[in-house]
């Protein structure tokens, strides 16, 4: 369906809506995943998987700058990204290409951020150059995905919170405007970005499409992020935590980041309760939409764990023991553990993908035995559907498999369902096909 969406409206119309990232055209990077391996390898899933992975890969050293760059510490840093890399809930990352909105998304939002704090640590601002490529990366990062719309207000904490620990803290407004001054030209463009999206007449909210229509109250708000931390903690589907669990977690966070006077834990607090609020008013998504969300809680048990190393090389035990090697072995401990755990998560959620698209994938094979290749301008009608008791955009794969195999635009193809059309006009029809799994049918051709 999405690959069909941005082949239908071609190359030209989904670059001018990157460019203006207030169109109507949902996530229109997603085309530029789409269109070219389109154009070079057909529907073959391999080098789609390849290109995936690869993003995916690419994200990991961008997280690890990131969390190097807040936290001073590369042992921080390390068990951070291994916690985050690799969480079983985030499986669908790498077997379904639907989720590459997430991937593109995660990606564009870290490297922005990853620029911008670096920069920063390092005590400098950004020249115009530099902010200029980082509004790029937002901009993309938007053109992927809604979940990029909390960076302008976590660079503002960021810079806040690096302001309420100067040491000599200067006049307020003189010192924090040339700080705070991306993030609003950032907020502005994000209001406009937003607005067009919720209230725009090509929102969802205007197409009816209700699971991603916002639902403002408290019992959203709470249900919708609890949600989210029993993804987090493997809780979900067999218990989800109550908000007032919740709520005691994000508590305990706070507690923990300004009792340790500590800007990188703060940072984090406020990121677990900033980042979710894109999705926090809508049906709760599954895990990929967790991607950006987990970076946070992985450093806050990061940090965690470094606390607890550096406390044990206080123990009279081991207080003759270098203070590297007891730490090093507390972070190869908990490293064992979150392998092990990984490893039994996997059994659970992981595998489960390995046989996903199996049906698709038939009926694909199943259009090129045919090997039919309509007139241009041909009319078609596809009748059966092996697709038929599928729910939302389902029951219409076999028109957007036919659509992109035959890649020619000036056919018109039909599908019987809800639109069925009358006997004359399927009397016009130039191709009537009948649409299996296992086999597809030529019913009537040109003579």
């Amino acid at each position: 369906m999405n690959m069909w969406h941005y082949w239908n409206a071609g190359w030209s119309k989904t670059i001018r809506a990157s460019l203006c990232f207030w169109s109507a055209i949902e996530r229109p990077l997603g085309a530029i995943y789409y269109l070219p391996l389109h154009a070079f390898f057909d529907l073959q899933p391999k080098p789609y998987r390849v290109v995936t992975i690869t993003l995916l890969t690419a994200t990991i050293p961008l997280a690890y700058v990131l969390a190097r760059s807040l936290s001073a510490s590369r042992l921080v840093a390390f068990l951070a990204v291994f916690a985050w890399c690799y969480h079983p809930r985030l499986s669908n990352l790498v077997f379904l290409n639907s989720y590459i909105y997430d991937v593109l998304c995660n990606f564009f939002y870290l490297a922005a951020l990853a620029w911008y704090v670096s920069i920063r640590e390092r005590g400098r601002f950004l020249h115009p150059l530099q902010l200029a490529g980082c509004f790029v990366l937002y901009i993309c990062a938007l053109d992927s995905k809604e979940m990029a719309v909390t960076l302008p207000v976590i660079i503002l904490v960021y810079e806040l919170l690096k302001y309420y620990h100067e040491p000599e803290r200067k006049k307020f407004f003189p010192m924090m405007w040339p700080s705070v001054s991306p993030a609003l030209v950032a907020g502005l463009v994000t209001t406009i970005y937003c607005y067009r999206k919720i209230y725009g007449p090509d929102s969802w909210a205007a197409k009816g499409i209700e699971v991603y229509v916002p639902h403002y109250s408290w019992n959203a708000f709470t249900v919708s992020n609890a949600t989210f931390l029993s993804h987090i903690f493997y809780l979900f589907p067999s218990h989800v935590i109550r908000g007032w669990h919740l709520l005691a977690a994000w508590s305990l966070a706070f507690l923990y980041g300004f009792w340790r006077r500590d800007r990188m834990l703060e940072l984090m607090a406020f990121w677990v309760v900033i980042t979710p609020l894109p999705l926090a008013f809508v049906t709760p998504r599954r895990g990929a939409c967790l991607t950006i969300i987990l970076f946070g809680w992985a450093m806050i048990l990061a940090k965690l764990v470094s606390d607890l190393s550096l406390l044990m090389t206080r123990l009279p035990v081991l207080r003759k023991a270098p203070a590297f090697r007891v730490r090093a072995g507390v972070a190869l401990c908990v490293v064992i553990l979150l392998g092990v755990g990984t490893e039994r998560q996997n059994r659970r959620y992981g595998l489960g993908w390995l046989r996903g698209g199996e049906k698709t994938a038939h009926v694909i094979e199943a259009f090129r035995a045919l090997n039919l290749h309509p007139k241009p301008g041909s009319r078609i009608l596809l009748t059966d559907n092996p697709f038929a008791a599928s729910s939302g955009t389902g029951p219409w794969a076999p028109l957007f498999i036919a659509g992109l195999l035959w890649n020619d635009h000036s056919l018109t193809v039909h599908q019987e369902g809800p639109h069925a059309l009358n006997a004359p006009q399927i009397a016009k029809m130039d191709y009537v096909l009948a649409v299996r799994e296992y086999k597809v049918d030529l019913i009537r051709g040109p003579p």
